[in-house]
């Protein structure tokens, strides 16, 4: 194929642009923020998998005539693919200099942005939906609340009636309810019509059954010789009734007689004697029939498929279908959630409008913050016009791009690409570039020759065949999903059950953005052993079309013959794939998907499957069985020993002791395999296919195939899908006082001050700014291994290519090579203590040669033995230090005097941050060695000492400088120094700025985690629960060096008796020194450590008594004037306010009776619910850092601009410094601007970390602004004079107009007095109730609803504390219940981004999720009376942990198992699933240490 075009052509926000000699390699997400400086689409991970980077891409449809727009992962995306397409990033949208587009309005104004590093993701993913969609639905929520959702009418609202103790659904299996008497012509509905029924009379009031009732009843007298007439002529209706000519007699003259009835056993009288008869459902205006008859028929409508409560009840929500590839670490999506819910039909924003908050307090005029701008899309940009006028020259023309080393092809006809194909078999076909795109960044994979093959007909073609419906190897997974969904919907549903089981299993494939861009092609050409759809397609025996050069097009079975090996098939490389052929089924034949993974949305299986089977027809005689699995080989298999012995064998329960059987042999797995976890995997092979039987065989009873059914309604819970919508909950907080003034903005919910910028991508991170003239790129090169001696370090192949400046290490450091405070080398120099310990750094013209280079460079290693966990470090008694030890009363004699005494260990993992900004640092190199850092670290301070003494120069001469932070969360707080000093060294030696800007995976890799710990517990008790003595032994895995681990040592000892007083007590902490990266400080850092090992001794207390839960933790609650183990008095104690207020809010023991219940009556899924206290000391513990320094300028104009030593993270806090330097100086907040902290105008601040950030800093700006408002106080009294005046008046007097602040946290340290010692400034308390449902044959997990009491003492800003609080509780979860951060026994990071390192997504957040301020509880230790919020929320989460160890007891008892368990964190759905233990988990028991290596091992 000869080039057409050496120009690559696409427009941007509009604009055209022209790029000659493009590069394949290059992404679309690195164009535009490199090229186009377009920086609003953030570099989070480079695989899709966060989708921060989401753009939209629009592109005409000349077929159809119109303008298709899909959202996409800008960093897979290649650039060369969007050839003739428009792009469309958020700033292309609005901005604040034109104007907001109400997309990213909405999500700033309901608080939906914090450190907005993926709020223009969200932005996208949004409007990309509103351009398909105008007004997107939430499901029609309306008909569900009005109870007109004809979808439970037409199942008989299986839940009421089974409450009511008369299932309808049982009778109607059992074969004797009166719909089946209905359709056989002899039902009371018959007599009804011919309006001669008992009903009729009944309904009346006086029918015969009621004087059944009454003891005076028709066949009671007419056996006693009293006969009808008798009654009648004794009765007040039956003249009338006899002359309307309907009396009972006449029937009974017709031969139509209820006691006929009566005795053919048919009548509603025995039905009702049964207790499950129609006639009260009649009664109470509920009965199915009727209701059926006057509704619309949702049988006719579920079949055509076109009601939307069906997705409702899937939960799919469209809005949150759009979001599930996005990711957010801050807000815990709520308010993303509801801002967006504005552009629903059904919109409904509460808000300050909540019913809850109108109280008698409201100002009337108070601003009404979520007003919801209606959308108008006839005034979105137009398509550019010359896309649509010259399709032909952009869409019918081959293309041949070539750029470093890589040639793109895109062939236009099927002869073209086969010739490609022909001439370079082992080229790469591309669509979306998900998969390569990942290849080749991740695993180093080279491809010189790229084939875009989206513009063949012949591979997007879609055809309906008599056999299935052939889809064209190009087509993508959206528009698959669009196409099955459409059959379903126009189709019966026998010959629907593939498509139904593709459709729904690509609900759970990957994003939004992916789904766009994927095809369903390179789903099977990549032969990825734990592919989603491949099990499916194997399954079903789909049919497959390939062609290639002098070959005839030739057909063949996706069989389990056609994965020959690992990412291998039968497919040649010279063969292209046409076509796949997705097969109809037949009356006789059953299909279901089955997927598990850490998280339901958009992650990888752990294990999958597709199962099909056959029967003979009209038989419950097994045909035909095909079970395909995933994740359970190095390719996707099939059970074939299984399959083959299950043919010709009943469908009947004896049918699964022998499958599980057989699937064991089928699938082996060693217990050291690629993934792990190997007895759960094969645990979940025999569950889906009990999974799958109970489906069948409840299918084949529904149809009349087997006459009696088998599985007990406890069972069907296995295959019920209790999808519960989307989320939805309340937000309460105490309104301003009426007497405040309007322009006082404490206690209201202002927008955060950067939300807007957030949202239009005008916010400046980093690696936003602009290059500046020189700019060269810093990229790190790190050990492979966790402890070696360095032999060689090889450069000479790295400084051989193109745009390679040059290689630093310890030789180039001028100064010192060791950073004071974590402790650590800066490189390494003779030996390496980690993976991931930095070597040195290579200095290039652009990161992507920079990244190349310093893989390319070869280091010689001798080993050395490795200690990597708790258990090693104990073993070889490796210590950072002396075990510190705090203790109260006499623990020995508590123990002797105790009741009881249990003894117990429990586990915490690590947690990656996994802050959406990575670590980043821009060197600017200034006169006189001075030198400007640009950084993203928690602690400029920190940045200035250690590049002053890494440079050998005084600390003013280095000034840091800190914008904004994309997260935080601690993980920036020490760790971030390292990136900065690689710029600092890089950029004094060549004398050039220097960007250092971490990828994700080299940022996971060379940073450390929260601290993993192995807690050791001693507990004496009462027989009432009141502990008396406790023993802990805590050990922490700290890393390599000491990092923080001192203080968050500290953390954990002086916190782990969270709310309860325990007089006789003693922790003691073991801080483990072993070769992984140092671990460090992470959002409640310490704390909730420290929460979970006191909640489990609790927990195990609680289980061992088998009492009710909240009376033993209320028996044991701190009150006030009681001392802390660390001899602290508690004063203000609000641990019973925020405790009993949450048990109300939640309506804890009605809901505990209902999850008893619920336990009962479901076997395979279970509910738990727990509520816990929460005490949380606020101070940094190293009590120096307890200060704030603050400048306040008041400008000639008015204007005011604040600095102060905090750092903007999201958490808000320069809005809530504004908010008090307002009401401080009486002035409205807009005339206050904060723009960035700088080590040169507030010195030797402290990190902002510890949660004290807005109570230092905030008291310092209180303290400058006092100063200057009394400086003013003269010139306020003249009448009629505004701030303008004043200012103006003083600058004419000579006044000073600018003032410092500084505070300092009083009474830390030793009380003298009371003899005692205050470790915190003041506690900050809370409650938390978390109710979960499990599945107990996947360990699949939903949080049903989480009720949350907050103390905040008076919120300064209470969205800013809800957001806080939201988002924490979310970080908190992911600890408990997702995260599993792992590494190999050799030490290697295996977790490394987003699509092996999983944090919440959307889908996790509670379905109910209400969120309550204390109110009436001011701290008058703080300022404008609030109290710290960033991490004490965090710790409450511990309740869904506890909830889902209580929903798996449930599932223990049904086997005889009962008491406590031990449950580490996370609980991940291998960990519920394997403690779950019934007949499944028993075949597969746990192989036994030390026999095999492990995939990964526990820190």
């Amino acid at each position: 194929m000869e080039a057409k075009t050496d120009f690559l052509i696409f427009f941007v926000n509009g604009e055209k642009v022209i790029e000659k000699e493009p590069d394949p390699t290059c992404t679309l997400l690195h164009y535009l923020r490199s090229k186009l400086h377009l920086t609003g689409s953030k570099n989070v991970c480079g695989e899709g998998g966060c989708g921060a980077c989401t753009v939209m891409i629009s592109k005409y449809d000349d077929e159809n005539n119109s303008i298709l727009h899909y959202s996409v992962n800008a960093c897979l995306t290649p650039v060369c693919s969007v050839h003739g397409l428009a792009v469309t990033t958020t700033e292309g949208i609005g901005s604040l200099r034109t104007r907001l587009h109400p997309v990213q309005e909405q999500i700033a104004k309901h608080h939906g942005s914090q450190c907005g590093f993926c709020t223009p993701g969200m932005v996208m993913s949004m409007y990309a939906l509103l351009r398909n969609n105008t007004q997107p639905s939430m499901i029609e929520i309306e008909k569900y609340l009005e109870g007109r959702i004809l979808i439970e009418i037409y199942l008989m609202i299986e839940i009421e009636i089974y409450l009511e103790g008369r299932i309808m659904i049982e009778k109607y299996l059992e074969g004797k309810i009166m719909i089946e008497k209905y359709l056989e012509g002899r039902i009371m509905l018959e007599i009804y019509l011919e309006g001669r029924i008992m009903i009729e009379i009944y309904l009346e009031g006086r029918t015969m059954i009621e004087k059944y009732l009454e003891g005076r009843i028709l066949i009671q007298k007419y056996l006693e010789g009293r006969i009808l007439i008798e009654i009648y002529l004794e009765s007040r209706i039956l003249k009338e009734k006899y002359l309307e000519g309907r009396i009972l007699i006449q029937k009974y003259l017709e031969g139509r007689t209820m006691i006929e009835k009566y005795l053919e056993g048919r009548i509603l009288i025995q039905k009702y004697l049964e207790g499950m008869i129609l006639i009260q459902k009649y009664l109470k205006g509920r009965i199915r029939i009727e209701l059926y008859l006057e509704s619309r028929i949702l049988k006719e409508k579920y079949l055509e498929g076109r009601i939307l409560i069906h997705k409702y009840l899937e939960g799919r929500t469209m809005i949150e279908k759009y979001l599930e590839g996005n990711l957010c670490r801050c807000t815990g999506y709520r308010p993303i959630l509801e801002g967006y819910r504005t552009f629903s039909k059904e919109s409904c924003a509460m808000g300050d409008n909540c019913c809850k908050n109108q109280t008698e307090n409201k100002l009337k005029d108070e601003k009404k913050e979520n007003y919801s701008p209606p959308y108008d899309p006839t005034q979105e940009p137009i398509f550019p016009p010359d896309l649509k006028a010259n399709y032909s020259a952009y869409n019918n023309k081959s293309l041949l791009f070539e750029n470093n080393g890589v040639r793109w092809y895109r062939p236009v006809t099927l002869t073209e690409l086969i010739e490609l194909k022909h001439q370079y078999p082992h080229s790469k076909i591309i669509i979306g570039n998900t998969e390569v795109g990942i290849e080749t960044r991740y695993k180093k994979m080279k491809y010189h020759v790229l084939i875009h093959t989206c513009n063949i007909r012949e591979l997007n073609n879609i055809t309906y065949t008599d056999d299935g419906i052939k889809i064209g190897s190009s087509v993508t997974l959206s528009q698959v999903e669009v196409v099955l969904q459409q059959a379903i919907h126009n189709s019966s549903d026998e010959i629907c059950r593939v498509f139904k089981a593709v459709v729904e299993m690509l609900k759970w494939f990957a994003g939004k953005q992916i789904r766009n861009a994927a095809c369903i092609g390179g789903n099977i050409m990549t032969a990825s052993p734990i592919s989603d759809l491949n099990p499916i397609f194997q399954a079903c025996t789909a049919v497959l079309e390939v062609v290639s050069k002098g070959n005839s097009m030739r057909k063949m079975t996706l069989d389990g013959n056609f994965f020959q090996g690992y990412r291998q098939t039968i497919i040649q490389p010279t063969e292209v794939l046409l076509s796949l052929t997705i097969p109809y089924t037949n009356k006789n034949e059953y299909f279901e998907g089955y997927k598990q993974a850490i998280r339901k949305d958009d992650d990888i299986a752990i294990v999958n499957a597709g199962m099909r089977v056959v029967f003979e027809p009209e038989s419950d005689v097994i045909k035909e069985l095909h079970l395909s699995y995933g994740g359970m080989a190095p390719t996707t298999v099939m059970a074939k020993n299984t399959m083959q012995k299950l043919v010709g064998r009943k469908w009947e329960n004896n049918l699964v002791p022998a499958a599980c059987q057989y699937l064991e042999e089928d699938l082996p797995l060693d217990p050291g395999a690629p993934g792990g976890i190997v007895e759960y995997r094969k645990t979940l092979t025999t569950s889906f296919f009990f999974k799958f039987y109970l489906t069948v065989t409840q299918q084949l009873y529904n149809k009349g195939i087997t006459q009696e059914n088998t599985i007990p309604r406890s069972h069907l819970s296995a295959i019920e899908t209790r999808e519960l919508g989307p989320s939805k909950g309340s937000q309460v907080y105490e309104l301003v006082g009426a007497a405040q003034k309007d322009d006082n903005p404490i206690g209201r919910p202002v927008v955060h001050s950067s939300a807007y910028q957030h949202a239009t991508g005008e916010a400046v991170f980093v690696d936003d700014m602009l290059t500046l003239k020189g700019e060269l790129f810093v990229s790190p090169v790190y050990s492979s291994r966790p402890h070696a001696t360095l032999i060689n370090v090889d450069t000479s192949a790295a400084l051989q290519i193109p745009g390679v400046k040059g290689y630093i290490c310890y030789k180039d450091v001028p100064g010192s090579n060791h950073i004071d405070i974590s402790d650590e080398q800066l490189f390494a120099v003779e030996e390496v203590t980690c993976v991931g310990c930095l070597i040195g750094a290579v200095v290039a013209t652009s990161a992507p040669i920079a990244r190349e280079a310093s893989r390319s460079i070869k280091i010689d290693y001798k080993d050395l033995p490795a200690i990597l966990t708790i258990e090693d470090a104990i073993e070889n008694n490796s210590y950072l230090s002396k075990s510190p030890v705090y203790h109260s009363g006499d623990v020995n004699k508590g123990f002797e005097e105790c009741e009881q005494v249990l003894e117990g260990e429990v586990y915490m993992g690590a947690q990656e941050h996994f802050y959406l900004e990575t670590q980043s640092s821009i060197a600017v190199p200034k006169e006189r060695d001075e030198m400007d850092l640009f950084s993203a670290g928690q602690f400029p301070g920190g940045i200035q000492e250690s590049v002053a003494k890494t440079l050998d120069i005084p600390f003013n001469k280095v000034k840091c400088v800190v914008k904004r932070l994309g997260g935080g969360f601690g993980g920036k707080e020490v760790q971030s120094i390292p990136t900065a000093l690689m710029a600092a060294v890089a950029a004094k030696k060549y004398n050039l700025p220097m960007r250092c800007c971490l990828e994700r995976d080299d940022d996971i890799v060379m940073t450390g985690t929260r601290h993993p710990i192995t807690a050791k517990y001693k507990v004496g008790f009462s027989s009432e629960g009141r502990i008396s003595s406790l023993d802990l032994n805590i050990y922490a895995n700290c890393g390599n060096a000491p990092d923080v681990s001192y203080a968050i040592m500290g953390a954990i000892l002086i916190k782990c008796d969270n709310a309860y007083k325990i007089p006789n007590f003693r922790v003691t902490g073991h801080l483990c020194k072993t070769n992984i990266r140092s671990n460090t400080a992470m959002r409640a850092a310490g704390s909730i450590q420290a929460m979970f090992i006191i909640e489990t001794v609790l927990q195990h207390v609680i289980d061992q008594l088998g009492v009710e839960p909240t009376k033993v933790r209320e028996l044991n609650f701190y009150k006030v004037g009681d001392r802390t183990h660390v001899n602290q008095i508690i004063k203000d104690c609000n641990i019973q306010s925020c405790w009993e207020e949450c048990l109300n809010h939640s309506d804890y023991y009605n809901r505990k009776t209902q999850v008893h219940q619920f336990n009962r009556d479901n076997r395979w899924r279970k509910r738990g619910i727990s509520i816990v206290p929460l005490k949380y000391g606020i101070s940094f513990e190293v009590i120096q850092l307890n200060q704030a320094g603050a400048l306040v300028n008041i400008y000639t104009d008015g204007s005011v601009l604040i600095s102060h030593g905090g750092v903007e993270m999201g958490q808000g806090l320069h809005i809530k410094m504004i908010q008090v330097a307002s009401a401080s100086l009486g002035i409205s907040s807009d005339r206050i601007h904060i723009s960035e902290s700088s080590t040169n105008i507030v010195p030797n601040a402290p990190p902002s970390a510890a949660s004290v950030s807005s109570d230092l800093n905030g008291m310092a700006i209180k303290i400058a602004c006092e100063t200057l408002s009394k400086r003013l106080e003269p010139y306020k009294n003249e009448k009629g004079s505004s701030w303008n005046d004043w200012v103006k008046k003083a600058y004419e007097d000579r006044v000073s107009l600018s003032a410092t602040g500084f505070y300092k946290a009083p009474d830390l340290g030793p009380d003298p007095a009371t003899n005692s010692e205050n470790k915190f400034m003041y506690y900050t308390y809370g409650a938390g109730c978390s109710e979960v449902e499990v599945d107990c044959l996947t360990g699949d997990h939903t949080v049903i609803r989480t009720d949350i009491v907050f103390d905040v003492g008076t919120s300064l800003n209470p969205a800013i504390d809800i957001g806080q609080i939201e988002g924490a509780f979310m970080m908190g979860y992911g600890l408990y219940m997702l995260e599993n951060f792992k590494i190999s026994p050799n030490g290697k990071v295996l977790t490394q981004g987003p699509g092996n390192y999983k944090i919440p997504a959307i889908s996790n957040i509670p379905k109910q999720f209400n969120v309550s301020l204390l109110k009436g509880k001011p701290n008058d230790r703080a300022v404008y009376s609030s109290k710290a919020i960033g991490e004490p929320p965090l710790l409450l989460s511990v309740s869904v942990f506890l909830a889902t160890k209580s929903a798996i007891m449930a599932a223990r008892h049904e086997t005889g198992r009962r008491g406590y368990f031990r449950l580490d964190s996370p609980a991940t759905p291998d960990k519920i699933r394997m403690q779950c233990q019934d007949e499944f988990t028993k075949q597969f028991p746990v192989a036994e240490e030390g026999t095999y290596t492990p995939w990964f091992i526990k820190l």
